[in-house]
């Protein structure tokens, strides 16, 4: 397995005797974008703060691809690029001259890096104009490319999707996944639009009360052991509850269809006998929790 680009070990910010963040540890991997969802004032922004240099570390340290923010700044926030809050632009400038000036005051002007990060955003046919006339989308997205041009192997977004419409949701999420992909780097991202986590993020963390309260994978696969929660749509009904009974599987009715718990391995067994008893099987179905149901019960309904 590769080494994650970040390695995030003990960290914890301290202001006042009072623990704002407390001995968190986890990694980023290279190709994955990590989730850090929790409710206001739980440290997602601090914690940024202190992953791109801008604000200090009490305890612990933050390791980009071996070199210690706390110890060697310079040498680790070369291999980072990130937006904590909002990206900060010259309106009255082209978008082409603000990724220009942004890159002179980090060493020489790199045209064909700016020509790469502006396809990779999409903004070739806009890139001439000036800021101003920019949505806040595309905004966004010209900020995303200010924070791509030292190519970094980490990338730090703090509510990238904040105020934008459902269209501009959408190709916020689109331009990440393709540039976890295409660039290969490991994207950290912050948000408060759970089902939008759901459908951007590889990894989720739940932060509550600066502490790190669980750690999942969005995508699971199921390892056939574990035991589902199903919805059965089968006709005719009470003989479908007659022989799920016979099998010793408890049953509940809800309007058209039955909800039982059963073996993820077992799924097929149980259709198999549903057709092998004359039954109509329409569908068979997975109840899953969503993102934002998850996220409430281990938050104990922690507001976003």
């Amino acid at each position: 397995m590769a080494e994650p680009v970040a390695k995030i070990r003990h960290l914890t910010k301290r202001i006042r005797n009072k623990d704002i963040v407390k001995d968190l540890n986890f990694d980023i991997n290279r190709g994955e974008i990590l989730g850090f969802l929790g409710p206001n004032g739980a440290g997602k922004t601090t914690t940024m703060r202190m992953m791109v240099g801008l604000m200090s570390i009490t305890d612990g340290d933050i390791q980009i691809n071996g070199h210690s923010v706390k110890k060697d700044k310079e040498s680790a926030l070369k291999q980072v690029g990130g937006i904590i809050e909002n990206p900060e632009m010259y309106k009255f400038l082209s978008g082409y001259d603000n990724l220009t000036h942004f890159q002179s005051m980090m060493g020489p002007v790199d045209k064909q890096r700016i020509q790469e990060v502006t396809h990779l955003v999409g903004l070739e046919k806009a890139i001439k104009n000036k800021v101003k006339t920019y949505s806040l989308g595309m905004r966004q997205r010209l900020g995303i490319a200010q924070a791509l041009l030292n190519s970094p192997d980490l990338l730090i977004l703090d509510e990238p999707t904040n105020g934008l419409d459902p269209s501009g949701i959408r190709e916020i999420r689109d331009y990440l996944r393709r540039l976890s992909r295409e660039e290969n780097i490991a994207i950290f991202v912050s948000s408060h639009l759970l089902s939008e986590m759901e459908l951007l993020c590889d990894r989720i963390i739940i932060i509550q009360n600066g502490v790190i309260t669980d750690t999942e994978n969005v995508h699971q696969d199921n390892d056939g052991n574990e035991t589902l929660s199903i919805a059965l749509h089968v006709t005719p009904l009470d003989r479908a509850i007659d022989l799920l009974e016979e099998l010793n599987i408890a049953v509940k009715v809800e309007g058209n269809q039955l909800l039982i718990n059963i073996g993820y391995s077992q799924i097929p067994k149980l259709n198999k006998e549903l057709v092998k008893n004359q039954l109509d099987v329409y569908s068979i179905e997975p109840l899953k929790q969503s993102l934002e149901e998850r996220f409430l019960a281990k938050t104990g309904g922690g507001q976003l």
